[in-house]
């Protein structure tokens, strides 16, 4: 038999700041009522679009993880471009969204997300 886990739809009002919520804020009230945040890896406009749809339609919190390569596409200019595309549909989202920057290795890459509005990141030095 399959364990039932709460979704996010079934358990009580998600209880968060007025703006858009962080990731830390997501995972603690996941935490807190028991059910999980999914975290999906794109690599353009159509993998952003595809995540924030299937979050509204299960009416699930999701995060949305970008990896450093992608901060680089096109000089740089690609990475911001997709940046700002995520921030925007998530602020439009029906349901709790943060953009994540996964496993960064370099400082440059950790400074650029955090300029462009990135809401999270994990820092990767286990390879120094």
């Amino acid at each position: 038999p399959l364990l039932q886990y709460p979704s996010f739809s079934e358990t009580a009002e998600l209880r968060l700041p007025t703006s858009r919520p962080s990731t830390m804020h997501m995972l603690q009230a996941a935490a807190r009522d028991g059910y999980a945040v999914g975290g999906f890896n794109v690599y353009n406009l159509e993998g952003v679009l595809a995540v924030v749809a299937a979050a509204e339609l299960a009416c699930s919190p999701a995060i949305i993880q970008i990896l450093p390569a992608s901060l680089r596409l096109q000089g740089g200019v690609g990475g911001a471009a997709l940046v700002a595309a995520a921030l925007a549909a998530i602020s439009s989202s029906s349901v709790p969204l943060s953009l994540h920057l996964d496993h960064a290795c370099a400082s440059a890459d950790l400074d650029q997300a955090l300029e462009l509005g990135v809401h999270s990141l994990l820092a990767d030095f286990s390879a120094e």
